[in-house]
């Protein structure tokens, strides 16, 4: 969808294609799409030193259940490290949660260890490994302060990752039996009926 791409290209810092998007919601008029615009246009807002402009485009961001609490996320990181963002984040975590998106809760669970509880370590770092998203355990790793906690688990990922590759890119007969590689005797029977 064309929305979508422009989205992604605005995420990646594409100005022209963040006022090409704005004008595309306008003219559609849905919602949710509005909230996902209004979510990227206060990360460009924050990154440009727009905190109160960040944290205004944030609360429209309330039309997409996700997004929205994608925006609670943000609004704790403008918060800094003090309660407010500590209850931010837990609500966010308590809504992916809820959503079951549990990537998205897994990440909201590192911000809440790095505001000094370690007992997200652990459930976030159940999600990553049961995820195989490596960069998630190696996120876990470094803030536990022991950045090769993991290594062997990301070798013996890499590795199956290559064994599939490697599987996946070679010629295999579909059946392991006598004729498997001589597809012309399972055509005879075939050719008799």
């Amino acid at each position: 969808d064309r929305f979508d791409a422009l989205l992604l290209k605005a995420e990646k810092g594409q100005g022209e294609a963040l006022v090409e998007a704005s004008r595309l919601a306008n003219r559609l008029g849905d919602k949710q799409r509005s909230a996902r615009l209004a979510l990227i246009q206060s990360d460009h807002a924050k990154k440009n030193g727009k905190t109160e402009e960040a944290r205004s485009l944030l609360s429209q961001c309330s039309a997409d259940p996700e997004t929205a609490l994608r925006a609670r996320l943000r609004l704790g990181d403008l918060a800094g490290n003090t309660p407010e963002a500590r209850s931010l984040y837990t609500e966010a975590v308590e809504g992916f949660v809820r959503l079951q998106l549990p990537l998205r809760e897994a990440w909201a669970r590192l911000r809440l260890a790095r505001l000094g509880d370690l007992s997200q370590l652990e459930p976030a770092l159940r999600i990553f490994r049961t995820t195989s998203l490596a960069t998630g355990v190696a996120a876990v790793d470094t803030l536990c302060g022991n950045p090769g906690a993991h290594l062997p688990w990301h070798l013996n990922l890499a590795a199956e990752y290559a064994r599939q590759r490697h599987d996946a890119q070679r010629m295999r007969p579909p059946l392991v039996r006598a004729d498997a590689d001589r597809p012309e005797r399972r055509l005879l029977s075939h050719r008799s009926t």
